[in-house]
């Protein structure tokens, strides 16, 4: 008699804890693989759950530029990307010379798939050299290539940016152009996006912003803005966010809007950091949803 009742109470236990697990959470395996550290590719989820995060960006190379991150995952836990409803998709290049994580998450901020994010780190790099018999310093690999940069002073921009295109392989360029003091000029050059510079120096964020809006001078249909966020620049959260915000409600759909960033304070720079990494998450996620 007692064993039966001990079979009787170990049944109902049983049966009590396989409640309590469905309650909690369901397969263990699979909560295990959402949370794990994955190095390159997003977590594997439970089926109809969203996204999951992409992979960690690979190290800066010796210039201190970001690699390329992973893939986002099939499927993801709760950190996946969120479901909204865009209003319009657009493409932000981050011009980093210093490390910048990817715009993936920051502070808990997770990027809405109403934008795309590519950093010249990421890509094939170019850069302006008169001494090089071909005018061009390169680097790097991706599936684009991007221009640093086109001014007065460059006698040569036209040969370096074709030798730069025919160097990445046919890769599309992204070029840079500078404010020359009363305006940007191409000079010409063939590009899949032409960035203008809408700051001066390099402690100003957006300055030429309002002469690249204006309709009349023509810069806004030939040039995609391009702002300043480096340190030097003393930018708070409230004003990076509202520097992204404005190029962003700016830009149409399917067009392009550019950041530059470089932090000259260590060999390499130290890195943006991560509250300013969640500003422009955060002004980005807004303007392409609302």
């Amino acid at each position: 008699m007692l064993r039966a009742t001990a079979r009787v109470l170990s049944t109902i236990v049983a049966m009590a804890a396989s409640l309590s697990i469905a309650r909690c959470g369901g397969e263990p395996s699979r909560v295990a693989l959402t949370d794990s550290g994955a190095t390159s590719g997003g977590g594997v989820g439970p089926a109809g759950s969203t996204g999951g995060l992409g992979g960690v960006a690979g190290a800066p190379d010796g210039d201190g530029a970001a690699g390329g991150g992973g893939a986002a995952g099939a499927g993801g836990g709760g950190g996946g990307t969120p479901e909204v409803t865009c209003t319009k998709k657009v493409h932000l290049h981050m011009s980093n010379f210093s490390w910048v994580a990817p715009l993936q998450e920051a502070n808990g901020v997770v990027k809405n798939d109403c934008w795309t994010y590519e950093a010249r780190g990421g890509g094939f790099r170019c850069d302006y050299d008169g001494a090089q018999n071909d005018y061009v310093k390169t680097g790097g690999s991706g599936t684009f290539a991007s221009y640093n940069e086109i001014k007065p002073l460059h006698q040569h921009d036209a040969a370096a940016v074709s030798n730069c295109k025919q160097q990445s392989g046919g890769k599309p360029v992204r070029t840079y152009v500078v404010w020359n003091g009363t305006s940007w000029d191409n000079e010409g050059i063939a590009a899949s996006v032409h960035f203008a510079e809408i700051y001066a120096t390099q402690a100003d964020r957006d300055s030429k912003f309002s002469i690249w809006k204006n309709q009349s001078t023509g810069y806004k249909s030939t040039y995609r803005p391009m702002i300043n966020l480096s340190p030097e620049t003393a930018s708070s959260g409230e004003e990076t966010y509202a520097s992204v915000a404005q190029i962003c409600k700016a830009s149409n759909e399917g067009q392009w809007l550019g950041i530059y960033f470089y932090d000259p304070q260590s060999s390499g720079g130290a890195g943006m950091a991560d509250w300013k990494r969640q500003k422009i998450i955060e002004a980005m996620n807004d303007c392409t949803t609302k």
